[in-house]
């Protein structure tokens, strides 16, 4: 986590430029599948980036650029707080474009704006329509009387037995001995639910978009920052704590 982030601050992104962490998350029924299917996982961040530069290159066009490219990191988690099953894209794209001069020898900055609600909008609807698409022609959405596609012929391997049991939301689980989960009624210590993201959010098809933090350059420790917190992994020694019976909480006390 800090090698990547400090390894992007000193060697990758421009120092000038302002950087927007723009965030997916993805519905629900959706994520068990994108867990089980590489492809699909692959697709929808690939559909998430391309929509972000298209917008940007729109922005470019509105000034006169046409030959304008963007850049991006792009960091896919796929856990929550609770180490719940949580699939969601964090992405890293300076406010900015990148110009080649006419003898190709160097780049030149293009700025633009940040973007506002009603693009997060126009974003997350034309994100969500290509990624149910591109999952519909593939056979990957299912109706209401047809297998599973993730499920199928997996059901009872390890490896989908832990992806369904991760799916509970907030809800501490542990594993029986025949390897099935079975649900704590009451975990003896854990935290609420994180609320919904207010300011600079939109929604479509339950595909949630959010581009609430920015980071401005001149700013390297908290450039930094923002780059370690996407990168982060699974487990932080913080929230770890030892329960009651002895056993170890992804929860704080």
């Amino acid at each position: 986590m800090s090698n990547t982030a400090a390894h992007l601050v000193e060697h990758i992104i421009a120092p000038d430029v302002t950087l927007q962490q723009w965030v997916l998350t993805v519905p629900f029924e959706l994520r068990l599948l994108l867990a089980a299917k590489p492809d699909a996982l692959s697709a929808v961040g690939r559909i998430f980036i391309q929509e972000i530069q298209r917008w940007q290159r729109q922005q470019a066009g509105a000034l006169g650029f046409e030959r304008a490219e963007g850049a991006a990191v792009s960091f896919c988690q796929r856990f929550g707080s609770s180490l719940n099953l949580n699939l969601h894209w964090h992405v890293i794209v300076p406010d900015a474009l990148f110009v080649p001069e006419v003898t190709g020898e160097r780049l030149d900055t293009l700025r633009h704006r940040a973007p506002t609600r009603l693009d997060l909008e126009e974003i997350v609807t034309t994100i969500a329509i290509r990624c149910v698409r591109w999952l519909e022609k593939r056979g990957y959405l299912r109706g209401e009387k047809e297998e599973d596609p993730a499920a199928t012929g997996d059901t009872d391997s390890p490896w989908m037995r832990c992806l369904r049991g991760s799916l509970g939301v907030g809800q501490l689980q542990r594993w029986a001995e025949r390897g099935r989960p079975e649900k704590i009624a009451a975990p003896a210590r854990g935290r609420a639910l994180q609320k919904p993201t207010q300011g600079l959010v939109a929604e479509h098809l339950k595909f949630n978009l959010h581009a609430g933090v920015s980071v401005p350059g001149g700013l390297p420790a908290a450039r930094e920052r923002l780059l370690r917190y996407c990168a982060r992994p699974p487990l932080a020694l913080e929230r770890l704590s030892v329960l009651d019976d002895g056993k170890t909480s992804s929860f704080e006390p």
